[in-house]
């Protein structure tokens, strides 16, 4: 029997405006604005093709989903300038959404 795979859809609802991206689309949200949240002790940053991602109490975590869509290559350690960015964009995020990291 050949493999299946399903294609999911993620649905994000920010400032009264629906925000939805196919799984794996290769779609990227507009580098000029961030889209952050927090669920359930684990936190995402989208900004651009860029992921920076916190679980539970692992450290932080940065990925090119243009070039990296498995998540496999995490860029914080040779990044540091982009990391510190990053964190300050879901700062900015956090604030306005009214979750703060913990």
């Amino acid at each position: 029997m050949a493999d299946s795979f399903c294609w999911a859809t993620r649905t994000v609802k920010v400032d009264n405006c629906d925000f939805i991206r196919p799984a794996s689309s290769g779609l990227s949200t507009d580098p000029s604005e961030a889209i952050a949240l927090s669920t359930a002790g684990r936190h995402f940053l989208y900004r651009g093709d860029l992921k920076l991602l916190k679980e539970l109490e692992s450290d932080w975590e940065i990925y090119d989903l243009s070039t990296d869509p498995y998540e496999r290559h995490d860029l914080a350690g040779i990044r540091p300038e982009l990391l510190q960015k990053l964190l300050a964009d879901f700062q900015v995020q956090a604030a306005k959404s009214n979750f703060l990291d913990r």
